[in-house]
């Protein structure tokens, strides 16, 4: 599964994945990896940028209807 797909990255040369845990649709996908990639493009961390992001979507800083678990929970990061 998602595992085996992450591995395969770091295998060859990756030094971290960002992937989901299940589905999620595209609208909030779009807009997490947008304010994402908005912080690590300020210098932040990779990983501290990910926690932050999700901290802003569970504060609902981009919408009520985006603050729910099952929006930003299953965004994880593997690697170094």
């Amino acid at each position: 599964g998602v595992i085996g797909l992450n591995e395969a990255f770091l295998s060859a040369g990756a030094k971290g994945v960002c992937s989901t845990l299940w589905d999620i649709p595209d609208k909030p996908t779009s807009l997490f990896m947008l304010k994402l990639y908005e912080k690590i493009s300020k210098g932040t961390d990779y990983r501290i940028a990910l926690s932050e992001t999700k901290r802003d979507f569970l504060n609902g800083d981009y919408g009520k209807e985006y603050s729910g678990p099952s929006i930003w929970a299953p965004f994880v990061y593997y690697g170094m």
